[in-house]
């Protein structure tokens, strides 16, 4: 692993999760924030309109309002409790925020009825196979203890209606997946 100081926009990406001594085996440097600012740059440019970052953090992506537990974001709500209006949003992104929810199945439906008609839902989380929070470990109050793997969440996705799954990369980087759904029209 590369002990790289990772940093965008002031963020220090080597944070309460990371480190080098306990994750020698995690390909998460440069190159995967590189790939996670693209993958969404090309949700929020193929679903045009607006958009929500759900679990945020400091630093929301893009043109979409920020959504985080605590501020600075444009909206403080949880992840699984949110304040929006069903089919009002054209996209929903998240990454590395599902996990440190309780009832994944039942989020990801919600984050669902919030999107329009054929609206994208794009979210990149930690791969279970190869990387678990330290259960001791907290992030602004939350522990992570909802980790999924790839194949895990791909049985949620088959029986989620009225969606369709656009994309579902491993990444083969032995730290996190990625995937698209479609809201059907």
């Amino acid at each position: 692993m590369s002990n790289c100081a990772l940093t965008k926009h002031g963020a220090n990406y080597q944070s309460w999760w990371d480190g080098p001594d306990r994750y020698k085996n995690i390909n998460r440097c440069e190159v995967s924030m590189i790939q996670r600012d693209v993958f969404f740059q090309m949700v929020e440019i193929f679903a045009g309109g607006t958009g929500l970052d759900i679990g945020c953090g400091s630093q929301r992506f893009g043109g979409t309002l920020g959504i985080d537990i605590k501020q600075p974001c444009d909206i403080i709500a949880r992840g699984e409790n949110l304040p929006i209006k069903s089919m009002s949003v054209n996209y929903v992104i998240s990454c590395h925020s599902l996990e440190h929810i309780p009832d994944t199945e039942k989020t990801l439906n919600e984050w669902m009825c919030l999107l329009k008609p054929c609206g994208i839902l794009a979210v990149i989380m930690p791969d279970k196979n190869h990387f678990l929070h330290e259960p001791s470990v907290t992030k602004d109050g939350e522990v992570a203890r909802h980790e999924s793997t790839p194949q895990e969440i791909f049985t949620i996705l088959k029986k989620m209606p009225c969606s369709k799954i656009l994309l579902f990369n491993t990444r083969n980087n032995n730290f996190d997946f990625e995937f698209i759904i479609r809201k059907d029209g």
